[in-house]
């Protein structure tokens, strides 16, 4: 997958709250903000994206889908929202406390 329907279409899954999107092709940020319309999604995984390598990623996204609170195995950090914030290690983004396995394999 390389492009996402438009936001009125996300705006109309009031119950979708995990969405696993990793291993795909996504390249651009702008792209995935339409996910910001999908009023109740609160764990996103896009990780194996190219869209994932750059610079500010975690960021915009977490700054643009606002009910978002786990992303890439991670729990979103308040330092992660606030720009510039410096908090203790252990509540840093990407600290093994954050960490959150969300994409667990499924059991027959």
């Amino acid at each position: 997958i390389k492009n996402l329907p438009d936001t009125k279409f996300w705006s109309g899954l009031n119950y979708l709250k995990l969405l696993y999107l990793h291993d795909n092709a996504f390249a651009k940020l702008k792209n995935l903000c339409v996910l910001s319309a999908c009023p109740s999604l609160i764990a996103l995984t896009l990780f194996d994206c190219p869209v994932s390598l750059k610079k500010g990623y975690r960021h915009v996204l977490v700054n643009s889908i606002w009910p978002l609170k786990a992303l890439d195995h991670h729990v979103i950090s308040d330092e992660e929202i606030i720009q510039n914030w410096q908090l203790p290690e252990r509540f840093k983004a990407y600290n093994q406390r954050l960490f959150f396995n969300f994409c667990a394999a499924l059991k027959k």
